[in-house]
């Protein structure tokens, strides 16, 4: 049994004004990725198919393995409970990509959906030649651009465009019917659902057949390793994907999008427990970030400081000794004993970049979950903003569904606690298990999704 999460993408369009009218883009739901139970992992490995795959050697972080002493702890204290469906009802809808897993949690194992796809990709791997696309220009419906005969045919091999007909085969029109293709391809790939053949769109079509196969063959051994270690309720965050669940007994009660890091400070995969919640949070500038952005524009303008929304302060806790920029001391800024180094800190409030949650969970490498004042930023396709920490689009709905059912939050007390201005930190009722993740492909419906492999750990 597995969990397939569906995830759709839409943008606006821009196109010539003769096929405007004509070219609908449709809000279909398209799949995300499946969840599987270990029910589903028994059917997998009971095949040849599975033996075959799981001899293949991947690169997996040893990190995921999953401690039964930490998360799963957690999800023997759940069983004594009521049961979990009860316990999250969220007054929010989920979005369709719930809905759908509802639907698909019956579905056979990875392997019936995974194998036809591979099959295909290996088929177009050993017939048929992928020339790289070269043209750097945007190309919209309604034009006429000699890539499009490239176009038109690489979408029909990949099964986005259906019914090629020989009258077609050499048009250099872009029709309302390619771009429908597109369309779909671009929600395929996790990118700006415009029918716009840009940058993006070009560089998802160039990656080849071979690179497909190996890419659905890594990520499938992923999948497998994940369906060893889920527990009965957890958070996943996705990292190419830009996306985070909240998981309850195969089901999706909450999913959102959410923003990771940048190439050069990368979201880390690892497996933890959710701790601790903290309204209003502040920010305590960690020293690299200090030091890569702060220090130095704070260099050749003291008054930089002021304008991010930063103060210097000295020592740790809740009051820490706010100073002057005058007495910026460089000698003691991240140096020294705790209590005498002076360090950047920002207030609660709208414009702290943490916006008004905060998640924590232990890990080496001190990243966290939060809110932002930067919601716009959620409309990009590809979300790589941060320094490590993950951003949620929703942060106040996820943590009513971490605290639902417990006996000291009733209903309204987190949007009572957020109408204050005071700094809280509370321990969650129940310790959630959390898996920041690498999945760039898998399969729902017999439909292969793919993202770009943002941190390059795919090693293809």
């Amino acid at each position: 049994m597995w969990l397939a999460l569906a995830l759709y993408w839409t943008g606006s369009i821009c196109i010539d004004s003769s096929v405007r009218a004509s070219l609908a883009i449709n809000r279909l739901p398209s799949p995300h990725f499946p969840l599987p139970q270990p029910a589903a992992l028994t059917a997998l490995t009971n095949t040849s198919t599975a033996k075959t795959a799981l001899s293949l050697p991947v690169n997996l972080d040893s990190q995921m393995a999953f401690d039964p002493q930490a998360a799963l702890k957690s999800q023997a204290s759940l069983k004594s409970q009521a049961p979990l469906k009860s316990q999250v009802t969220l007054k929010h809808p989920v979005t369709i990509e719930g809905a759908i897993a509802a639907s698909l949690l019956q579905q056979t194992a990875i392997t019936a959906h995974y194998q036809p796809v591979i099959n295909h990709y290996q088929q177009l791997a050993n017939h048929s030649p992928w020339p790289a696309l070269r043209r750097k220009v945007l190309i919209r419906p309604g034009q006429h651009h000699t890539e499009i005969v490239e176009i038109r045919w690489r979408l029909a091999l990949l099964g986005d465009y259906t019914g090629l007909s020989p009258r077609l085969r050499d048009s250099t029109y872009y029709d309302v019917r390619l771009a429908k293709a597109v369309q779909r391809f671009q929600r395929r790939h996790g990118l700006k659902v415009d029918a716009i053949i840009g940058p993006n769109t070009r560089r998802a079509l160039n990656i080849s057949p071979i690179q497909r196969l190996q890419q659905l063959t890594l990520n499938k051994q992923r999948l497998i390793q994940f369906a060893q270690q889920a527990p009965a309720e957890y958070l996943l965050v996705n990292i190419p994907a830009f996306h985070l669940y909240h998981v309850i007994d195969g089901q999706a009660v909450l999913d959102m999008k959410a923003i990771v890091g940048r190439h050069d400070r990368q979201t880390p995969r690892l497996q933890s427990a959710l701790s601790t919640l903290v309204v209003h949070p502040d920010w305590n500038v960690p020293k690299g970030i200090a030091y890569k952005d702060v220090v130095p524009e704070l260099k050749e303008d003291l008054q930089a400081l002021t304008r991010k929304g930063l103060e210097l302060v000295q020592g740790y806790g809740p009051k820490p000794q706010r100073l002057s920029v005058a007495q910026l001391d460089w000698q003691r800024l991240y140096l020294g004993a705790p209590n005498q180094q002076q360090r950047f800190w920002q207030r609660p409030g709208r414009h702290n970049p943490l916006g008004q949650l905060k998640f924590t969970f232990p890990n080496r490498h001190t990243v966290y979950m939060h809110g932002t004042p930067e919601q716009n930023l959620f409309n990009e396709s590809i979300r790589t903003f941060s320094s490590g920490c993950i951003r949620v689009e929703h942060p106040q709905l996820l943590a009513e569904g971490l605290l639902s059912g417990a006996q000291h939050w009733p209903e309204g007390r987190l949007s009572d606690l957020l109408r204050q201005s005071r700094t809280r930190h509370f321990r969650l009722p129940r310790q959630v298990p959390i898996f920041l993740t690498y999945w760039t492909a898998w399969v729902v419906n017999g439909e292969a999704q793919f993202r770009f492999d943002i941190y390059k750990q795919d090693n293809l």
